[in-house]
């Protein structure tokens, strides 16, 4: 089982599939590197696709302790220098793309692109600063219900991410990915998810950067992502109609289609 050893000592598997300009994929909260598995399936013979399990994610380790972003993103700078990779787009999902975020704001190491998909950045929770995002009172019931019945707020979690309907089979196969990730692992990671602040990172990013967000997002806000895209020196938004927090999973083809055309602009 491919694994590198991050500066602490926890392990973290990835997947590294094809060669070419190296692509490194960052999943959403509970999930896994098998998220993208549509994108690396696609692109593996053109690119090399390197799939990360977050810590406590997955197949890597899962330690009580700190799942901050400042944690997260020294994970991905050691596993990056590890495996060789430089100038690699840099690509995060959901709660992923706000570590990626916060990775091209503040670290910015072995990187040359970024895309966000669905990110959920610059902030999680609302506030009078950035008034796109989810109202804590919201959010508060949802983390109880994580801590006190982690399977049934799962399927909750997929069922509100994907817009547009998806088969029984995938909603049964994003649940049982979730289902690695947990309690104690998931609890701080969620805690981090509503506290991190990813505004300065954002004026920060000095790489090429494309975002890509459905307007029917449960989680994370079109008019968040226009924000965003407007405070980042170089960047394009593509938006999709009618597609949820999903669009690698609810429009496979056309979200493929634009994410090629993202990676060939390297």
């Amino acid at each position: 089982m491919p694994t590198v050893e991050s500066f602490d000592g926890t392990e973290l598997f990835y997947e590294d599939v094809g060669e070419g300009h190296p692509v490194v994929l960052v999943h959403g909260w509970s999930a896994s590197h098998e998220f993208f598995d549509p994108q690396i399936a696609a692109f593996n013979d053109s690119y090399r696709m390197i799939g990360v399990d977050l810590r406590g994610h997955g197949k890597s380790e899962k330690p009580a302790g700190d799942y901050d972003y400042d944690t997260q993103c020294r994970d991905l700078q050691h596993l990056m220098g590890e495996l060789n990779v430089d100038d690699a787009t840099l690509v995060g999902w959901s709660m992923g793309g706000g570590v990626v975020t916060r990775y091209a704001g503040s670290f910015g190491d072995y990187i040359s692109q970024l895309g966000l998909i669905g990110p959920a950045a610059p902030k999680f929770l609302q506030d009078e600063d950035f008034p796109h995002g989810l109202p804590e009172e919201e959010v508060l019931p949802l983390l109880e219900m994580e801590k006190n019945d982690r399977p049934d707020y799962r399927h909750t979690v997929y069922e509100q991410a994907v817009h547009r309907e998806v088969d029984d089979a995938t909603h049964q196969y994003m649940w049982e990915l979730s289902m690695q990730t947990p309690t104690w692992a998931g609890v701080p990671s969620f805690e981090a998810l509503m506290e991190e602040d990813m505004t300065d990172d954002v004026t920060n990013i000095d790489v090429p950067t494309t975002i890509f967000q459905g307007n029917q997002d449960a989680f994370c806000s079109l008019e968040g992502a226009r924000e965003m895209a407007a405070e980042i020196d170089d960047a394009e938004l593509v938006e999709y109609d009618d597609v949820g927090h999903t669009p690698h999973w609810e429009i496979t083809d056309q979200f493929n289609e634009d994410f090629g055309d993202f990676l060939d602009s390297f």
